[in-house]
Order: C-alpha cells, then sequence, then structure tokens
C-alpha cells in the first residue's frame, strides 16, 4: 500500500508534480519529491527525486537519490503511484495540469496555436 502525504502541481517544462508518499509497510518510508512528469505525446509517469553532476565534457549525469537492487522494482513501484495520485488529487481538489493538447485544435496544421 502506497500512501500520498502530498500533491504540489508544477508547471516547470514537463514536470507537472511533486509527490511525497509513505509506505507503511517499509517501517513508514517517506519518499519526497517524486517527480510527475507528462511527455510531449501525453503519457505521464513517476520519476524518484535525482540529482545531476556536470561531467568533464560540460554535459550533466543524472543520479537517483534513492534506487532499489533490481530496476523492475524501482519501476513496479513508480506505475502503482499513477491511481493513489488520481485519488488524493480528487479528494483534496487539486487538479492535474491539463494537457496542452486540449489547447491545440486538429484543424491547425503541426499543432499551431490559435494565437
Amino acid at each position: 500500500m502506497i500512501e500520498i502525504l502530498n500533491y504540489e502541481p508544477v508547471q516547470k517544462r514537463s514536470v507537472i508534480g511533486l509527490v511525497d508518499i509513505k509506505l507503511p509497510k517499509w517501517n513508514n518510508l517517506i519518499i519526497r519529491k517524486i517527480v510527475h512528469i507528462q511527455g510531449q505525446d501525453g503519457k505521464k509517469w513517476f520519476k524518484l527525486p535525482s540529482f545531476s553532476r556536470e561531467k568533464a565534457d560540460g554535459t550533466r549525469e543524472y543520479f537517483s537519490y534513492l534506487e532499489f537492487g533490481l530496476s523492475a522494482h524501482t519501476n513496479q513501484l513508480l506505475a502503482m503511484l499513477s491511481e493513489p495520485v488520481k485519488e488524493f488529487c480528487l479528494k483534496n481538489k487539486i487538479a492535474e495540469i491539463p494537457d496542452i493538447s486540449e489547447f491545440i485544435s486538429p484543424n491547425f496544421e503541426d499543432g499551431e496555436m490559435p494565437f
């Protein structure tokens, strides 16, 4: 069971929210600032909190603060968040950030915005 402690809507690039959760079966482990992402295709997913470091060549390398021994377990945990987050947002009257495609008319070529 996953308990959602907080959901903070965000509008920063593809990030649409930050989620804090508690895992009661894991001695009430709390994970804060799980990133809720929406891709350009409208798909949504979650990503564990991470940090980055600049490499010698100037590019950035990203690392999760938390990870399981098997990445499949991380993926399972993140996949299980969708429904509890929706329920939490409905219960607490937190609106999800609407998909930008809802504002783009299919009559506009290449997704051209009407303004």
